[in-house]
């Protein structure tokens, strides 16, 4: 288990750019977003979520910065940079349900089967 992030300062939102990489608290989970302006007069600032198409319009309480956690266990990081999506060729597509097949004849008893029919087996 890793700890949780640091603390960080609650105007940090004060000194973003437009693009700049944060995570947003939503529906208890932390979503990779991007700044796009704010805070407003009402402390409310818009972000994106450019993987899903959305945006959100978001008290900055439920905003805080990209953190990522060191590969070399050193601690936890801030993001500087927006990190890469994938290419849409590496994305795996869920695949469709199969149509349902079409109910199969049953075949016909032996009894009426015809003698000169020749025989299956291979």
């Amino acid at each position: 288990m890793r700890p949780l992030p640091p603390p960080h300062k609650a105007d940090f939102v004060k000194q973003l750019k437009k693009g700049a990489p944060l995570e947003l608290l939503l529906e208890e989970g932390w979503w990779e977003v991007e700044f796009e302006c704010g805070p407003d007069k009402g402390g409310l600032c818009l972000v994106s979520a450019k993987r899903y198409q959305v945006q959100h319009t978001v008290p900055t309480a439920r905003l805080r910065p990209a953190w990522k956690w060191s590969s070399d266990c050193s601690g936890w990081e801030v993001h500087t940079e927006v990190p890469r999506s994938l290419p849409s060729s590496e994305v795996q597509q869920p695949k469709p349900p199969s149509a349902a097949k079409p109910p199969q004849s049953k075949p016909a008893s032996k009894s009426k089967q015809s003698k000169a029919q020749p025989s299956r087996r291979r």
